[in-house]
């Protein structure tokens, strides 16, 4: 079995992941592994793949592209998109 040796610390908030005003105009978390130099601490050690965050920026930016004006019924229905992709 690992040791755990995590020490209770604070941590400030420039020091945690963050973005701001990204290109896309999207930001999007899938329980997926955050990609990015921003990360100096460790957030998690287990991550989902990144098919699921691949998929919602899928339609989201395909809504974008349409001009779309994104409702509560748009979020629940990409909240249960199947598609494998």
């Amino acid at each position: 079995m690992k040791e755990n040796n995590w020490k209770p610390s604070m941590i400030l908030l420039e020091g945690l992941p963050h973005v701001l005003n990204p290109k896309s105009g999207i930001v999007v978390s899938a329980n997926n592994r955050i990609t990015t130099d921003e990360v100096r601490h460790g957030v998690a050690t287990a991550f989902s793949m990144n098919h699921r965050k691949i998929r919602i920026e899928e339609l989201l930016l395909e809504g974008i592209a349409s001009g779309k004006k994104f409702t509560f019924a748009d979020m629940k229905r990409i909240q249960s998109d199947l598609v494998d992709i």
